[in-house]
């Protein structure tokens, strides 16, 4: 290995196929692996700690922060393992969500290689059971994941619009704004912002399936119906020919008018 090491002897000449040419060639991931090894041994009881000082580091973010990532660890403990120590909270976050995606990428191409090897038969019924029970268990720990991840962001949605209801220290109240873009984005439609900004569950979970969307535009703007007003609504979503107002305005009178005509085509 001597004869292998550069002129400054701060590391080794690897060929361009990874290993090192002497007697009996190394490749170079081999011999770090090994090297690896032997300093971890070296450094055992100090490593020990620093590993348990991690794993509680971790467990105790997820029990307490995170719990969409207790499944996860429970399962896959090698996850701990996996994730360097002394993260902050956001990095380590980013962590256990890249180990959620490669474990959720592992399950598709073990779902995705049971379905081949059940079409070409070259498995028994036993072991097909077996091999599907296991992967039927994954999936179902990973929907329980994604569920409490779901929960997690209404709670938080949820306390953000209760702090915004709030009487604030001047005796006033938060502006109109800033309760309308909890529940939906202003000055945007269902065609501009995504599923995930829209947060409509909060008046009723319903309002979700839509054919449109328009939020805080004028009524004049809005494809769907046939209106020159300059009025603005809050939030106008069509599905069906329903409408909340707390007063007749443009917008039921050009309704109504769209109505009398339709009767009088049907009439005719």
């Amino acid at each position: 290995m001597d004869s292998a090491v550069n002129s400054s002897r701060t590391n080794f000449d690897f060929e361009e196929d990874g290993q090192i040419d002497f007697e009996q060639s190394v490749p170079e991931k081999e011999l770090l692996e090994a090297a690896k090894g032997y300093i971890a041994a070296y450094l055992k009881v100090y490593l020990d700690k620093i590993e348990e000082s991690k794993a509680k580091r971790i467990i105790d973010y997820v029990q307490h922060q995170q719990p969409k990532y207790r499944y996860l660890i429970a399962q896959r403990p090698s996850t701990i393992e996996a994730i360097s120590p002394n993260l902050s909270f956001q990095d380590l976050d980013i962590a256990l969500h890249k180990e959620l995606v490669q474990w959720d990428l592992e399950l598709k191409k073990a779902g995705e290689e049971l379905q081949r090897d059940v079409a070409r038969k070259v498995v028994s019924p036993g072991d097909v059971r077996k091999r599907y029970e296991e992967y039927s268990r994954q999936i179902n720990g990973l929907s329980k994941t994604s569920l409490a991840e779901y929960i997690i962001r209404r709670k938080v949605i949820l306390d953000l619009l209760e702090n915004a209801l709030q009487i604030t220290t001047d005796g006033t109240y938060v502006s109109e704004e800033s309760i309308h873009s909890i529940i939906c984005p202003m000055q945007y439609t269902s065609d501009e912002a995504t599923f995930e900004e829209m947060n409509l569950w909060i008046i009723d979970e319903r309002l979700a399936y839509h054919n449109f969307l328009a939020s805080d535009k004028q009524m004049k703007s809005i494809p769907v119906i046939d209106s020159d007003s300059g009025d603005r609504i809050d939030i106008a979503i069509f599905d069906q020919a329903i409408s909340f107002s707390d007063k007749e305005n443009q917008f039921y009178n050009d309704y109504r008018i769209q109505k009398a005509k339709s009767q009088r085509l049907e009439a005719r």
